[in-house]
């Protein structure tokens, strides 16, 4: 199931009335409505490295934008200055050139806790490490009059995602451009374009205000037409180099309602969500629809009365936040447990929530639409409490390790960018002599998107030591781990395409027994990969039990290993199998059929 880890962030400056902006499973969206200067057209673009321009900040900042990773990281915008969650507090981590034009409005989109965007007219800033340092590069492409609105970012993995970039409207007309990245955005290439030439596709008449991607060849254009009334939604099945109109099946409206969509919220690549408010000049009310078809046909769920968020944990448990009159901002919160057939009314607001998202359920977040500022529940959305307390300066992160590349050179990364590390040293009572006690080291594996490895050794005894198999990018900026046990290591052999690879362990008893286990890696994920024979993944994989003597890929996905012949693997009977013939027998561990 696709864990809903993207938040799209409602703007209140310039947005239409009514619109109202979900959680969604799949991207985030905000709009970005200040001047750039004139520059190139190339898709390819120069970066620059940017430090977070940190100062002294006060508990008065009017936020706009919110991202909750999980219940202790998250991000948010007051639309000039960028913050993330730091030991309770919001720390500013602005872009030091993005803070040089305080008139600009920054938007912003977080993919995880390390992977930031933001955004003025002239420049997209990036983040590999939580807001601490950004690179900058410029908008791929301005209109006639040096500027650009990027209304949205979506992602669907940390390096391919898509960005809705306005070039202007005016007398019906609101032009735009679809680009596509591969490369984290080191270059993006354009995938759609709207404008005078169009002939055919969606006309420039339509003002699409957020894109949401499920996968690299689904996704979808909510927003507005030429009409005060008309809404668009559209889906592409091809990544976004062609459009369809989709149809809702709403009900009978009055002339002077106001309708407007969120974003479709997907569970998996086939069921999903859909929130539509209709503002009347009597009443308000939020539909809710459901898809079982990737978003191809939509059906009415459910009725609220009331207008406003509507947000999913997973397919089961979700919450609203609706209120029932535009003169006054109390509100009441729903929460379903049945995929939103049936709600319960579980709170009464003075206020209405925006940005409302729960990443627990237990923990909630949103913005006091009246006061601007940071709301958290901590009992399922029974009662809020105050949320937006900001430090004058951030936390400096000085405990870093050396890790090695390919040419052997040495370069510094953060404690904090190798998480499991950092949780074993936090747990330690000195923590400088652990990392001086640590070592890491350049590991020769092939791999196909120029990414490197170290493996890093830590936890020591005699001979023992746990280790981390360390994943660096090419740009060395973005970077993975995962645990590969604890014992020494003897060698390693990947498989035949280069995606995977086998670690063998040992471990000695008595300086005569010698147990093995292998640690099978998918490099591409940086994920343990599992045999299908729970047998085999508890004796040869799980701990060290039996000998391993021999071992080898026999297929990109199998591995044949040559282990001790005899019953037992008590240490007496590994004794004597040791001091006998070493009789041995293959054993084939399949982790996918071929």
């Amino acid at each position: 199931m696709i864990v809903a880890i993207f938040l799209m962030s409602w703007v209140i400056s310039g947005c239409k009335q009514g619109t109202n902006e979900n959680t969604t499973l799949k991207s985030t969206k905000q709009k970005v409505v200040q001047p750039a200067k004139k520059q190139k057209t190339s898709s390819e673009t120069a970066n620059s490295k940017i430090t977070s321009n940190v100062s002294t900040t006060t508990p008065k900042n009017q936020f706009s934008q919110l991202f909750m990773a999980n219940n202790k990281t998250g991000f948010a915008s007051t639309g000039q200055k960028i913050f993330s969650r730091n030991q309770d507090k919001w720390v500013e981590v602005t872009p030091h050139k993005a803070s040089e034009g305080q008139n600009e409005f920054l938007t912003l989109y977080a993919f995880n806790e390390k992977l930031v965007w933001t955004a003025d007219r002239a420049n997209l800033y990036k983040s590999t490490d939580g807001g601490k340092t950004w690179n900058s590069s410029l908008v791929p492409k301005l209109r006639k009059d040096g500027k650009a609105d990027i209304s949205s970012f979506s992602f669907i993995s940390s390096t391919t995602g898509w960005m809705l970039v306005h070039r202007g409207n005016g007398l019906g007309h609101s032009p735009f451009d679809i680009y596509q990245t591969r490369n984290q955005g080191t270059s993006w290439d354009l995938v759609y374009h709207v404008g005078d030439d169009t002939t055919k596709g969606i006309p420039d008449t339509k003002d699409p205000k957020s894109i949401i991607f499920i996968d690299e060849n689904h996704g979808f254009l909510t927003g507005y037409g030429n009409d005060p009334h008309e809404v668009i939604f559209y889906k592409t099945n091809d990544g976004g180099r062609t459009w369809n109109q989709l149809n809702i099946p709403l009900p009978k409206l009055d002339a002077d309602d106001l309708i407007s969509y969120s974003e479709p919220q997907f569970f998996d690549q086939s069921n999903a969500l859909l929130t539509v408010t209709i503002e009347g000049m009597k009443k308000y009310t939020t539909l809710i629809y459901y898809s079982r078809d990737q978003g191809n046909h939509w059906k009415l769920l459910t009725k609220l009365d009331g207008m406003g968020e509507v947000t999913f944990l997973n397919n089961k448990i979700g919450w609203a936040n609706v209120k029932y009159s535009i003169n006054n901002d109390a509100s009441v919160l729903y929460q379903t447990k049945d995929g939103g057939k049936t709600w319960k009314k579980i709170a009464l607001l003075t206020y209405t929530l925006q940005n409302l998202r729960f990443t627990s359920t237990q923990v909630g977040w949103g913005i006091n639409v009246k006061s601007a500022q940071i709301m958290k529940s901590n009992d399922g959305g029974k009662t809020w409490s105050l949320f937006s307390e900001t430090s004058k300066t951030q936390k400096k992160e000085s405990a870093i390790i050396q890790l090695t590349d390919a040419k052997g050179d040495k370069f510094p990364v953060t404690i904090s960018s190798v998480p499991i590390y950092e949780k074993y040293l936090n747990d330690q009572p000195d923590k400088k002599l652990e990392i001086d006690r640590s070592s890491a080291s350049y590991l020769n594996l092939k791999s196909l998107d120029g990414s490197f490895y170290n493996i890093l050794k830590f936890n020591c005894g005699n001979t023992l030591c746990s280790s981390l198999l360390i994943k660096i990018s090419a740009d060395k900026k973005i970077i993975s781990s995962i645990e590969l046990g604890y014992g020494i290591l003897i060698d390693m052999k990947q498989s035949p395409n280069q995606e995977n690879v086998v670690f063998h362990f040992g471990v000695n008893e008595g300086n005569v027994v010698m147990r093995n286990n292998i640690i099978p890696i998918d490099l591409k994920d940086m994920n343990l990969m599992q045999p299908k024979s729970e047998k085999h993944s508890k004796e040869f994989i799980e701990k060290a039990t039996w000998p391993i003597t021999e071992y080898k890929w026999i297929s990109n996905n199998n591995v044949l290993i040559q282990t001790a012949d005899i019953q037992n693997a008590d240490y007496d009977s590994l004794l004597n199998w040791y001091k006998s013939s070493k009789r041995t027998k293959k054993i084939t561990v399949i982790f996918k059929e071929d």
